[in-house]
């Protein structure tokens, strides 16, 4: 009976363990050393970028069950160098609109790209990096989560940061279609081991952080031919609920010597 027992319930955890699909589970990168010069410009052209592989298509914050294939593309590659951590993103949008220009304001309230980053991935001190089509930058660090009574740190700058946006269209110009805004993120690690005193960085081969890539895309309905996505947000890392503040659920960068093989 005790064996019958152990059996049945093996099988139920079993079964749960596989019941979420795999694309929803904290997904992996590798980041491997750039293969040459970075130009932050918003092109993404540089040789440096040639050999690094995109993410996964980016999914709805809550998961992919259920659900079908997010309705405009979005994935991002990283890498890196003795100074800084490189992200750069690919949004396709055909109604590209912002309209904040001063930094440190609310830009997921708009279209914007995000970055979250927690270095010994214990959930507490991590960075949030926003930047929408007008290259306006909003940048912070949050103590702990907000569900466990985190505040955020506005007057946390990512001093050295260079970003670029590159706009395929025309911003705020309803009249025609846009093809989409591509990001280019130069992140210094001096300024990423400012989180806590403990930070490493940069580090070193065979470390691993946890990090999310998220796309928040609030337009007005005049701006949106399809009403079904004119709010959104899509992540790199299904959160399993519409709260991007749950960094046990981030996906996690691990650091590697030899970039691998692109797909």
């Amino acid at each position: 009976m005790i064996r019958r027992s152990f059996i049945l319930t093996l099988a139920v955890v079993l079964v749960g363990a596989t019941s979420q699909p795999a694309r929803d589970l904290p997904p992996t990168y590798a980041c491997a050393r750039a293969a040459g010069a970075i130009n932050v410009d918003g092109a993404l052209d540089d040789a440096g970028w040639k050999a690094v592989a995109w993410t996964e298509d980016f999914i709805d914050i809550v998961g992919s069950s259920g659900k079908p294939p997010v309705a405009l593309r979005t994935r991002a590659k990283l890498t890196r160098d003795d100074e800084n951590l490189y992200i750069a993103a690919e949004l396709i949008e055909p109604r590209v609109a912002a309209t904040i220009r001063q930094r440190d304001e609310q830009l997921y309230r708009e279209q914007a790209f995000e970055v979250f980053i927690d270095p010994d991935g214990d959930g507490k001190h991590y960075l949030e990096l926003q930047i929408n089509p007008l290259n306006t930058v909003c940048d912070l660090s949050l103590d702990k989560p907000y569900r466990d009574k985190g505040k955020p740190n506005l007057g946390f700058d990512v001093t050295g940061l260079r970003s670029a946006v590159r706009v395929q269209g025309t911003v705020n110009e309803p009249s025609d279609v846009d093809e989409g805004w591509t990001v280019e993120l130069a992140i210094p690690w001096t300024a990423i081991k400012t989180l806590t005193e403990d930070t490493v960085a940069p580090p070193r081969s065979g470390e691993r952080w946890r990090v999310n890539l998220a796309r928040m895309r609030a337009s007005e309905p005049a701006q949106v031919e399809d009403a079904k996505v004119q709010k959104a947000i899509w992540v790199w890392a299904a959160q399993g609920a519409v709260n991007i503040h749950a960094p046990e659920r981030w996906g996690w960068v691990d650091f590697v010597g030899t970039r691998p093989a692109k797909p």
